[in-house]
């Protein structure tokens, strides 16, 4: 999850690597009147990522998203 502290937005990502999609979810924290949005999105992967190919933080790109 990526907050911000001074406007209250906030953005979680979910990943589904057996269904190959993930949701993008942004809402407001600060403002009750903002309705929290989600948004799926397909997963564009060469081969299926495990435990053993995901060996260090940072270094998995999906998307344009490192995690």
């Amino acid at each position: 999850m990526f907050f911000t502290r001074n406007s209250g937005e906030g953005t979680d990502y979910s990943f589904n690597f057996l269904t190959k999609k993930y949701s993008i979810s942004s809402t407001n924290e600060l403002d009750e009147n903002v309705k929290p949005k989600t948004e799926w999105k397909a997963i564009k992967l060469d081969k299926l990522v495990t435990f053993k190919t995901f060996t260090k933080p940072y270094t998995l790109k999906i998307n344009d998203i490192t995690l």
